[in-house]
C-alpha cells in the first residue's frame, strides 16, 4: 500500500490530529471525535443516539466503534485506537485493505490492478468513504461518482492549482481529495510539509476522467439532464476502469518514504516551550498540577498525590480533587 495513499486519508480525515484540535500541537489532549452525539456537534440540538458517527482519531475510524455495527471491537482494541495514533492508523489501513480486497474479489480493477501505483487505489478510496457492495447488486455506490452533478464539471484536480481548494473541499469527490493530498502534501501549522511527495513521473497523480464511471451498465448517461435518475442499486459501478494504459514507473506514481523501515520515531516537537512538567509552559514555573489520583502506594494518605505529570509530589500544598 503506497504510503502517500494513507497519508492523504489522514490529511483529509483529521488534519493529522489524533488528539482533539482543541489541544495545542505537540501536547496531549482528548481524542479527535466526530459527532459522538448524533447532533452534528451542535450545541442547540438534543443528542440522537442512532445518528452518532463514532469516528475516532487520526484516521477517523468508525468500523467496530459503534453499537450499531454488527461486530464491535473489544475494550482493549477500541482503547488502543482511541489513545494510540499508531494503532489508529493501523485500523485505517486495515479498512482500506479490506476495500481493495473486496474490489479484487469482484474482479474490479483500476488500470492494471497493481497496488504499487497510487492511481490504482482510486476505486478503493471511493469505497473507503462510501462502501463496497459485495452481495446482491454489487459494486461502488453512486455517492462519489465524479460525474455526479453535485461537483462542478469544470473543476481542476484537487489542490493542483491552488491550496485554497482545501477551503471548499465539497466540490470534489472523496477519492479526488485523497489523491490531491497525496500529490500536494498538507502543511503543518508552521508551514512545513507534513510528508514528502510521491515519485510522480509527470509531477502529478493522474486521475480518472470524470465520465469514466458512467455508461449504460449503471443507468448513467453523461448527456442526460438527470444522471442515474433511479438513485438505487442500478447506479452502482461494478466494472474495471483504465485511464493510463500499460503501466510502469515511467507513467504511474509510486510511494516515496522519508523514513526507512525500522527507523525510530521522529523527535518530539512542541509548538510552545515547556518547563520540567510536560503539560505547563515554562513561564508558569510555580504551576501545580492537581489530579484525582491518590498515591497508589498509600491509599490512606490523601495528602500524598500520584506523580502523574512528572512534576513531583506537592505534599506541602493544599490538596483537592
Amino acid at each position: 500500500m503506497p504510503a502517500q495513499v494513507m497519508l492523504g486519508i489522514l490529511a483529509q480525515e483529521s488534519n493529522f490530529k489524533q488528539a482533539s484540535w482543541h489541544s495545542v500541537n505537540g501536547d496531549s489532549g482528548n481524542v479527535t471525535k466526530s459527532d459522538w452525539y448524533g447532533n452534528l456537534n451542535g450545541i442547540h440540538d438534543y443528542p440522537r443516539r442512532g445518528s452518532a458517527d463514532c469516528g475516532y482519531g487520526i484516521a477517523q475510524v468508525t468500523t467496530g466503534m459503534s453499537e450499531l455495527h454488527g461486530e464491535q471491537l473489544d475494550t482493549l482494541h477500541a482503547g488502543a485506537l482511541t489513545t494510540d495514533y499508531a494503532a489508529n492508523i493501523a485500523a485505517g489501513l486495515s479498512i482500506l485493505a479490506e476495500k481493495w480486497n473486496q474490489l479484487k474479489a469482484l474482479g474490479m480493477n483500476a488500470n492494471d490492478g497493481s497496488p504499487d501505483y497510487i492511481e490504482n487505489w482510486y476505486m478503493a478510496l471511493r469505497g473507503y468513504n462510501s462502501g463496497v457492495y459485495t452481495s446482491g447488486s454489487v459494486g461502488l455506490g453512486y455517492f462519489n461518482n465524479p460525474i455526479k452533478p453535485n461537483y462542478p464539471a469544470d473543476r481542476q484536480p484537487f489542490l493542483r492549482d491552488s491550496y485554497d481548494d482545501a477551503s471548499h473541499p465539497g466540490d470534489w469527490t472523496y477519492q479526488e481529495k485523497i489523491l490531491g493530498w497525496a500529490e500536494v502534501p498538507q502543511m503543518t501549522w508552521d508551514g512545513v510539509a507534513s510528508y514528502v511527495k510521491p515519485t510522480m513521473p509527470f509531477n502529478v497523480v493522474t486521475a480518472a476522467q470524470l465520465d469514466a464511471f458512467c455508461d449504460s451498465s449503471n443507468a448513467c448517461g453523461p448527456a442526460a439532464a438527470v444522471l442515474c435518475p433511479s438513485w438505487d442499486s442500478a447506479c452502482y459501478w461494478s466494472g474495471s476502469v483504465s485511464w493510463i494504459g500499460s503501466q510502469s514507473s515511467a507513467n504511474s506514481s509510486t510511494e516515496a518514504l522519508r523514513y526507512t523501515l525500522g527507523s525510530s520515531e521522529p523527535a518530539f516537537e512542541s509548538k510552545y516551550g515547556h518547563g520540567p512538567c510536560i503539560d505547563h509552559p515554562s513561564v508558569y514555573t510555580n504551576a501545580i498540577i492537581v489530579d484525582d489520583l491518590d498515591d497508589l502506594d498509600d491509599l490512606d494518605d490523601l495528602g500524598e498525590r500520584e506523580d502523574t505529570y512528572g512534576c513531583g509530589d506537592f505534599e506541602g500544598a493544599d490538596d483537592g480533587k
